[in-house]
């Protein structure tokens, strides 16, 4: 009976896949979309008449591409000869972009630099940010992270929020800053207004050109610390996702046993194939929608992305489980279940820390999608490692 409810189920979710597959790459043939995998992904050379979407472990761009870039890996570098004529969208452990973007760029990652010529926006959620001094955006820069760091030019809006804020270089409009920390050195040159909102003093040296006049005040109405109100909302996020997961267990034991294969063997394909899944699957949704006939699963196909990314903490939290408790443990009796309590326990506390969480959680995520969509792919292939991969 178990194994008929696994055969439906994984039939279910291989459907869902190539369906999210086969939503992708039919507006992909449209555009003349290359995908790229691997370890280490190198493209270069001439000229790419093609938008490209790429995962692995290291991702280098050197080449003009006349269409959009998306990468999803541990580094991303785009070389200072690179001529990306559309946007660049990126997703990874660090983000190097040198090159010349002729529209705008978005970033989540835990270091992100930016040394290149951005005709448009930025767009950056970063443990650490830096623009340096060779860095040009053209139009508003939104800076979301830990530390940020401005040595370039900004030429329209700044909205930075951060725990350290530091401005070094010429920003051309008004700039608003939210930050612990914020230190406004002497080079720094800001054309419009600055509004500074932080707890504690900011630093402004006499040197710094600011012409619009500066405005200083602590935050209004903002509540940072922990409330029982949160507490309870937090734990009633991780007892919803410990009893879905025990109910995956009891249903569907051997794919989540699966699971757990794929995201320790192969924790970087995960990751990128979770972070492209996250970005193309809405939008090619949002494509299939324009039409009439296409609406309806359109709508299906988003309410599955959905449950996805609800469920992608507990594959993960299963995983951590099972490296920490170790895999005797985890195949005996209620190892699996007091794995997953701790795993998604793990899961929860380090999203929830400051400044960094949003990081994390986004880490979780796009693992978490990847390792569901390997094991759906084996179960479809019958490439599973088996009772002894656990």
């Amino acid at each position: 009976m178990k194994e008929k409810r696994l055969s439906r189920f994984s039939n279910a979710v291989s459907t869902a896949v190539g369906l999210g597959a086969l939503l992708i790459l039919c507006p992909a043939n449209l555009l003349a979309t290359q995908f790229r995998s691997a370890d280490v992904v190198e493209i270069s050379g001439g000229e790419i008449l093609d938008d490209i979407f790429t995962a692995g472990g290291d991702i280098h761009l050197d080449a003009v591409v006349i269409g959009d870039f998306f990468a999803a890996g541990r580094t991303i570098t785009v070389s200072d000869s690179a001529d990306i004529d559309n946007s660049v969208m990126a997703v990874g452990q660090r983000v190097d972009i040198n090159g010349r973007v002729r529209n705008s760029v978005r970033v989540a990652a835990q270091t992100t630099t930016v040394r290149g010529h951005i005709e448009r926006n930025l767009l950056a959620f970063s443990e650490n940010i830096t623009l340096d001094s060779r860095g040009w955006v053209e139009k508003d820069a939104t800076l979301f992270g830990n530390e940020i760091v401005i040595r370039g030019r900004v030429g329209g809006l700044l909205h930075a929020g951060g725990n350290t804020v530091t401005i070094a270089g010429q920003i051309d409009g008004d700039a608003k800053i939210e930050g612990h920390k914020v230190v406004i050195l002497p080079t720094a040159i800001i054309g419009g207004r600055l509004t500074i909102e932080s707890d504690n003093e900011p630093t402004i040296d006499e040197g710094a050109s600011i012409l619009g006049g500066v405005t200083v005040g602590k935050p209004e109405g903002k509540d940072t610390g922990y409330s029982t109100g949160d507490f309870v909302w937090d734990a009633w996020w991780f007892l919803a996702r410990f009893v879905t997961g025990l109910l995956l267990l009891v249903l569907f034991r051997p794919f989540m046993r699966e699971s757990i294969h794929c995201l320790s063997a192969a924790s970087l394909r995960s990751l990128g194939l979770g972070a492209l899944f996250l970005i193309c699957l809405p939008i090619a949704a949002v494509i299939l929608g324009l039409t009439v006939l296409g609406i309806p699963v359109a709508i299906l196909v988003m309410l599955g992305w959905i449950v996805l990314i609800y469920l992608a903490p507990v594959f993960v939290g299963l995983a951590i489980g099972d490296m920490i408790l170790g895999r005797t443990r985890m195949s005996r009796g209620l190892g699996l279940i007091a794995g997953m309590f701790l795993g998604v326990l793990i899961v929860a506390l380090v999203t929830g820390i400051p400044y960094v969480g949003w990081l994390a959680e986004l880490i979780v995520l796009c693992s978490g999608l990847g390792g569901f969509l390997l094991t759906a792919y084996r179960y479809h292939t019958g490439t599973c490692a088996g009772e002894t991969a656990v």
